[in-house]
Order: C-alpha cells, then sequence, then structure tokens
C-alpha cells in the first residue's frame, strides 16, 4: 500500500506516494494510468520517478477532453 504524501512545491520529481498525493488519486489508479502509457514515468528497480510535468501534461490533457464532450453536448 503506497500513502499518498503531498510534496514540497518547488519539487519538479515525484516518487508514487508524492505523484499520488499530487494528483489526488490512490496508487492503483495511478498506476494503471502509467502502464497504458497515458502518464509518462521513469523506472529504475522497482522504483518510479514521476515529473511534475507528465502528471501536470495529463491533467491539462483531460480536461482539454472533458471540456470538448461538454461543448458537444451543449445545445
Amino acid at each position: 500500500m503506497i500513502k499518498k504524501i503531498v510534496p514540497p512545491e518547488n519539487k519538479t520529481i515525484f516518487n508514487a506516494s508524492e505523484a499520488c498525493g499530487y494528483i489526488g488519486l490512490c496508487w492503483n489508479t495511478l498506476k494503471g494510468l502509467i502502464h497504458s502509457g497515458e502518464i509518462r514515468v521513469v523506472r529504475i528497480g522497482k522504483r518510479y520517478l514521476i515529473s511534475k510535468k507528465s502528471l501536470d501534461d495529463f491533467i491539462h490533457k483531460d480536461a482539454l477532453f472533458a471540456r470538448a464532450i461538454l461543448k458537444e453536448m451543449d445545445p
């Protein structure tokens, strides 16, 4: 079980716990996004190193997709 830890604001590379805390997801969900290729990581042994930019890019892409769906639904 990975515990969510909110990382310091000036940090740009997160471990799994910090990434979960930053993006607000549990480890199983984040791991699924990593394995599907939606979030890019560097893996060293059993450790995952996840950049803040990679998480921000995922959030931004998801927000753009949601806006496009809402725009199509709006009469």
